[in-house]
């Protein structure tokens, strides 16, 4: 369009009338070049944390205190499978009890033969307590789903599917 316009202005000339539409033109290419300004999205407000990105420190302390519910739960379930054996007892190379789900949710290798559960516990306990929040959200929601462990007061925030992995609370006195 422009190109259009600048042939016109070199090659002829033009009438006063014809100048004042080539204006209104060349107004309309200026208003179309314009950024159009969009009203801002308003931030989504959950247990009083206003969810952000990146996350706010609000976000970060609110995830970091649903992780330590998640992971005392983990633990609590862990122990319960363990009471049965001894700490040198050979690891049980059947993989289809609750132990090795929980297990392989948590680490990620699996063990077999040889490995005895002391071990195997010493590799899940570390790798619990290292575990980032995001790959925590997702094991736990999984672990639920099975069955394995409770569910949380709360959700973590911030993540962009919806687990089921809490219960609906809207008091953050219930936790631990």
């Amino acid at each position: 369009m422009i190109q259009e316009i600048t042939n016109q202005l070199n090659h002829q000339l033009v009438t006063l009338d014809e100048l004042r539409g080539l204006q209104g033109t060349i107004n309309n290419l200026i208003q179309l070049k314009k950024p159009i300004m969009r009203a801002k999205k308003k931030n989504e407000t959950r247990y009083g944390i206003e969810i952000t990105k990146p996350f706010s420190n609000d976000m970060y302390s609110h995830n970091d205190m649903v992780a330590e519910e998640m992971k005392h739960n983990i633990t609590s379930v862990w122990a319960d499978e363990m009471i049965e054996f001894n700490k040198t007892d050979e690891w049980p190379s059947d993989g289809n009890s609750k132990m090795h789900t929980i297990q392989s949710s948590i680490c990620a290798t699996g063990f077999g033969e040889g490995f005895t559960i002391d071990e195997v516990h010493t590799d899940f306990m570390s790798n619990l307590s290292n575990m980032a929040n995001w790959q925590l959200h997702e094991e736990y929601s999984y672990l639920c789903f099975k069955g394995l462990v409770p569910r949380t007061a709360f959700p973590m925030l911030g993540f962009a599917e919806e687990n089921e992995y809490h219960e609906p609370c809207h008091d953050k006195t219930v936790l631990i």
